[in-house]
């Protein structure tokens, strides 16, 4: 699962947003819409949650961005 978590200015962190699951192996491209929470949101940061239990597992990350709209 992809989660984004939100900070304040002072670093302290305010909320959070799930934003996708994935259920299938392979390869994809994942095109995610953001919206900070607040105002008050000033830097965010990309998570990744996985099932430990599911093996085998492995997560590569080949590039993000964060566009404005």
């Amino acid at each position: 699962g992809i989660y984004i978590d939100e900070y304040n200015a002072a670093g302290t962190w305010i909320s959070g947003q799930y934003k996708y699951t994935l259920t299938a192996t392979g390869s994809q491209t994942i095109g995610l819409q953001y919206k900070p929470s607040s105002t008050l949101i000033k830097t965010a940061q990309i998570q990744y949650i996985f099932n430990a239990k599911a093996t085998p597992y492995t997560v590569y990350l080949d590039d993000i961005k964060f566009l404005q709209p």
